[in-house]
């Protein structure tokens, strides 16, 4: 049985190190801002490795029943998900662990993670989108406070994606198992992403060529450009990388 709580651990032992008062004021800022936003939040204590927060209505768990939850879990949407699923987050979290050392710790203390994963309700699968935001640190750099938010997600695959402060990106490559950093020299021209809009929208080379009045043969080499700047061979594999990296 795979432990769902090494998703609340920053591999420290477990003890209190944050001021309840503190604490409190935070969490208040975040219930304020769920609120005016209607955003399901959690907010995981990872010194003590526990919850400190919920919202009262999170996404999609009034659907959920008793036996939708696989396992006790302090965040329930780590009850929701498959084993399958469940192995994959965790191998993230401890390669999550290793990228920190690659970051300065003003871009550690400033980064943003974005993931999207399926949740299974009822037999059906849901995608929801998680966002993770360091919200207290230790003087030595180690998150002990963390924000969880989750939205529905429009995407049909996992991805995880981290963004720092500096500008700088790594997506998750899950074929490889491992983090990748974004190339910021990649540049995409205006028709470069006009295509790609419309790629993503379902559009044929020919409908596309109709929308931005260019030849077909144009398209045709435009495609050939993005291919060579995104590394792939196919435009699907071109829209996941796009989508990955959000670049449009």
């Amino acid at each position: 049985m795979i432990d769902v709580n090494r998703l609340l651990s920053n591999n420290v032992t477990s003890q209190s190190f944050l001021d309840e008062e503190e604490v409190m004021g935070i969490i208040a800022g975040v219930k304020a801002c769920s609120i005016a936003n209607n955003l399901s939040s959690v907010v995981v204590d990872f010194d003590k490795h526990r919850t400190v927060f919920m919202s009262d209505n999170l996404l999609y768990l009034d659907e959920a029943t008793i036996s939708d939850f696989k396992r006790t879990s302090e965040n329930p949407y780590w009850a929701l998900v498959s084993e399958d699923v469940l192995d994959v987050l965790i191998r993230i979290h401890d390669d999550y662990s290793k990228l920190r050392n690659a970051m300065s710790e003003e871009e550690y203390r400033g980064h943003v993670c974005t993931m999207d994963y399926p949740i299974i309700i009822k037999g059906r699968e849901f995608y929801i989108n998680s966002r993770f935001i360091p919200l207290r640190m230790r003087a030595e750099g180690i998150t002990n406070l963390g924000l969880f938010t989750f939205v529905p997600s429009n995407r049909k695959e996992m991805t995880f994606l981290v963004k720092a402060p500096s500008g700088k990106r790594w997506t998750y490559d899950f074929s490889k198992g491992e983090f990748k950093q974004l190339d910021l020299a990649l540049k995409l021209s205006i028709t470069e992403k006009a295509i790609l809009q419309r790629a993503r929208k379902g559009l044929s080379n020919e409908e596309i060529a109709k929308d931005l009045f260019l030849s077909l043969n144009t398209i045709k080499s435009h495609r050939l450009h993005i291919f060579k700047k995104l590394n792939v061979t196919t435009i699907t594999e071109a829209l996941l990388v796009i989508g990955n990296y959000q670049l449009l």
